[in-house]
């Protein structure tokens, strides 16, 4: 396995043929290093390769870290069948309503709709914690009771939102504030909907 250092994350996350994997996945130095047995020097400017079994992914929510199973992940991994908005809402402290918006959305215009939300909640949550301002307006929202956010994204049409001109939009107009903080690239698919959600903020800690 390849990591590499991303400066704004101030961490080694996974590579996937030189782009950062998706959803992001977080090497546990302290860990990883014990089952190299301390031999190995991590530099922030070089791409590391470990060996597979030796590997510690660094899980967040659950304060602990996860060993990485030496044996093959299947490439198609198993749907989901039921999106649990609860536990998101909790994982994630973004409103439940907001959650249900932005699968719809993306169920939409993928075939592929409870994978891309992970990655596109992926990605949030690395932009929340590498922008303090943007994650402040998420708790913030994250108190909206459901009438109060249905009443605001009802009188700006948020349900029918075109994504194909959002897609445009956003290729032209890429918000600058982010070109140095994501370790990905602005035109893959799932960051209209990253866009989507940061607009829905914005849009919300204004009105209210």
């Amino acid at each position: 396995m390849k990591f590499k250092y991303h400066k704004s994350y101030r961490g080694f996350y996974l590579l996937d043929e030189n782009k950062f994997k998706r959803p992001y996945q977080k090497l546990d130095q302290e860990k990883t290093l014990k089952n190299l047995g301390n031999k190995t020097e991590f530099n922030k400017n070089e791409i590391i390769e470990i060996e597979d079994k030796l590997v510690v992914f660094f899980e967040k929510n659950a304060g602990q870290s996860t060993k990485q199973n030496n044996t093959k992940k299947q490439k198609n991994t198993k749907k989901i069948e039921e999106i649990d908005f609860e536990v998101l809402e909790l994982k994630y402290k973004i409103p439940r309503l907001l959650l249900k918006k932005l699968y719809s959305i993306i169920a939409e215009n993928s075939k592929k709709a409870d994978y891309d939300l992970q990655s596109v909640l992926s990605v949030l949550e690395n932009i929340t914690l590498a922008d303090s301002l943007f994650s402040s307006k998420v708790k913030k929202i994250f108190y909206y009771s459901d009438s109060e956010l249905e009443n605001l994204l009802a009188r700006y049409n948020f349900d029918n939102i075109n994504v194909a001109d959002l897609k445009k939009d956003i290729e032209v107009n890429y918000p600058s504030q982010y070109i140095s903080e994501l370790p990905i690239d602005y035109k893959e698919y799932e960051m209209i909907f990253v866009f989507y959600f940061i607009i829905q903020i914005e849009l919300l800690t204004i009105l209210k």
